[in-house]
């Protein structure tokens, strides 16, 4: 027989081995303070990444917003309505031998609900789309053809276009961008 082994029984000592509550408790306390680290850092990552997409979408959004309206406005022959948040315009699509205007389309931008919209209609036909999305303001300025801004859709010969982007991550703003841009309209008389 084995000499530890008997002098154990002789103690009434146990020979399995267990952790005691202290050890217990105070590993659970590592581990919780462990998770919680790694949890933090998660969400941050999320957070990072999720305001990184927003920033390439409000910049993609931005860019193809200010093409589509600069290719409009600078085909502009005259203005039908005009306020400092929409602009309702006539764009020539049909010369004569001349060089007369024999047809318009009809150009609409405005912002509602932070998406921009444009509306088209030509030879009866109409359409309605989405420019953009995440647009906090839009500013619309007039200018005349010296370079002073006007409210005179007659007078006008250039106009300004403010746009601010905002995305939002779990209700917090995290991602601003702005973009301008001035066209003259070269259509127009």
């Amino acid at each position: 027989m084995n000499v530890n082994l008997s002098h154990a029984r002789r103690r009434g000592v146990r020979s399995t081995a267990a952790f005691t509550m202290a050890e217990m408790l105070m590993a659970t306390a590592i581990g919780a303070v462990v998770m919680a680290g790694i949890m933090t850092t998660y969400v941050f990552s999320v957070k990072s990444f999720a305001a990184a997409s927003n920033y390439g979408e409000i910049q993609r959004d931005a860019r193809s917003a200010v093409d589509l309206f600069t290719r409009d406005m600078r085909g502009v022959s005259s203005i039908s309505s005009y306020s400092a948040t929409n602009i309702t315009v006539a764009i020539p699509t049909v010369f004569s031998s001349s060089g007369g205007i024999t047809s318009n389309k009809t150009v609409s931008y405005w912002l509602s609900q932070k998406a921009l919209y444009r509306y088209e209609l030509n030879n009866g036909s109409a359409t309605t789309t989405m420019v953009a999305t995440n647009v906090d303001q839009m500013t619309l300025t007039l200018y005349d053809s010296s370079g002073n801004t006007t409210t005179s859709t007659n007078s006008a010969k250039g106009i300004l276009i403010d746009l601010d982007f905002a995305a939002r991550v779990i209700g917090k703003t995290q991602s601003l961008d702005y973009v301008s841009a001035r066209v003259e309209m070269r259509n127009k008389s």
